[in-house]
Formats: C-alpha cells, sequence, structure tokens
C-alpha cells in the first residue's frame, strides 16, 4: 500500500505509513453519485458492526474530489467511528497515488501494509467482498470466507512501467473532464516514473501540445532516445 499524507476537511493530519500496524480502509467517493451514496451505506454499516476494541487498530480515509456537498458530508459523519477522516482531493492526487480511476473504489489493506482487496464500482458483491476483507484483517471471525465473497483481485503490479500507466491512465480520464492542469501533473508524474517510456513520453507531448505548449512538447520528446524500431 502506498504510503502518503494529507490533511482531512477538518485540518487533522491523515499520515500512512507501512509501518504502523494499522488495517488501513480507503474509500474513494463522490458526492454527486448515487453508487457512492450506496457504498457509503454499505461500509458504514460494515463499520458499526466492528468490535470496540478492534476499531482501535483502524485507519480510515475518505478520499473526494468536492467535499462541499454538505448533506453528503454529513451522511457520512453521522454515526461514523472517530477513526474515520474525510480528506479532500480536488487535484486528484491521492487518487493518483493510489492508481484509482473507478468511483466509487475501496482499498483495504491489512497491519503489514499487504493489499488485502481492491473493490471498484459498486455492484451485488460489494458488501460482502469488503466486509469479509476488512474482518479478515482485523482477525475477527465472519461467516463468509473472503475468498468466497468475489473473484477480487488484490494489486501485486507494483514495477515501474505499472506505476507510470497507472497515472497515465489517470491523467487520460481527467483530461476527458476538461482538467486539464490536473492532466498534465498526472503525465509528469508518470514521466518521473518513467523517464525513458516512449508511450508516456509521447502522450504527454500529445497533453502539453492540446495546452498550448507545443514547444514544450517538442523539446520533450526530441531528447528522448528511443531503443527499439517501434518506439522510433
Amino acid at each position: 500500500t502506498p504510503e502518503f499524507s494529507a490533511t482531512d476537511i477538518a485540518g487533522k493530519p491523515f499520515t500512512y505509513t507501512r509501518s504502523s500496524g494499522k488495517v488501513l480502509m480507503m474509500a474513494f467517493l463522490s458526492s454527486s453519485q448515487k453508487r457512492s451514496q450506496k457504498a457509503l451505506e454499505d461500509i458504514l454499516a460494515t463499520l458499526s458492526d466492528i468490535p470496540a476494541d478492534k476499531l482501535k487498530s483502524l485507519q480510515i480515509g475518505f478520499v473526494m474530489q468536492n467535499v462541499d456537498n454538505k448533506a453528503f458530508i454529513a451522511s457520512i459523519q453521522k454515526g461514523a467511528p472517530s477513526q474515520l477522516q474525510i480528506i479532500g482531493d480536488a487535484q486528484y492526487k491521492i487518487w493518483g497515488t493510489f492508481g484509482v480511476i473507478a468511483t466509487p473504489t475501496v482499498l483495504i489493506s491489512d497491519a503489514k501494509g499487504k493489499v488485502l482487496c481492491v473493490k471498484p464500482g459498486h455492484a451485488y458483491d460489494f458488501a460482502p467482498v469488503v466486509k469479509s476483507r476488512l474482518f479478515q484483517a482485523l482477525s475477527i471471525p465472519y461467516d463468509v470466507s473472503p475468498d468466497e465473497a468475489s473473484t477480487v483481485k488484490t494489486v501485486t503490479n507494483s514495477t515501474v512501467p505499472a506505476k507510470a500507466k497507472r497515472h497515465l491512465q489517470m491523467a487520460k480520464m481527467l483530461f476527458g473532464t476538461g482538467r486539464i492542469s490536473s492532466a498534465l501533473e498526472q503525465a509528469q508524474m508518470a514521466q518521473k516514473i518513467d523517464p525513458h517510456s516512449t508511450e508516456v513520453t509521447v502522450e504527454l507531448g500529445e497533453l502539453l501540445c492540446q495546452a498550448g505548449q507545443a514547444q514544450e512538447a517538442l523539446k520533450l520528446v526530441s531528447a528522448l532516445s528511443a531503443q527499439r524500431n517501434r518506439d522510433k
């Protein structure tokens, strides 16, 4: 699980480190989406079933772009445990760190920082997957086996190209919604991670052209040294 630091909407720090020994739940939600509302209801129901002594070992972050929707924020805070922190992420930086491109998405990792579950979207198996994996991470008995709750795959590809590609996917999504500056930030992060990738550099160059920075795009691509004929 990526380590990161942020500040929640109340001004309190939210810092996650793999050495903390905490179980982590991250929920990426949208205040304008019905599926996020349904996911929120399932998550809060699951959290209400966790014994108080186990909650002490849990760190919960809800990440959103729009934190101005007071009704949605209130629905999160109503009856939520004190461990739950709401984090604003208007520039998609935390989304990019985690490689999240779907809303809602829930990530759960154990006390050693190993990802147990990444659940994108809200479907029929959302609640059992989230609950079984969270109970597994907290060592709470549950009548549904995590492996039988769904066929959710964990994140295992942590190679440099894979990390860069996740930022590139986020850049394309942001660009498609008109967030040009945020898209450039994500593409530039991808290029920093994998500076020798032809695909990443050309995609960044294209975004720069779209943003009216053609000279910078030409300079960037001209400096690239391609090795394979296809890349050339």
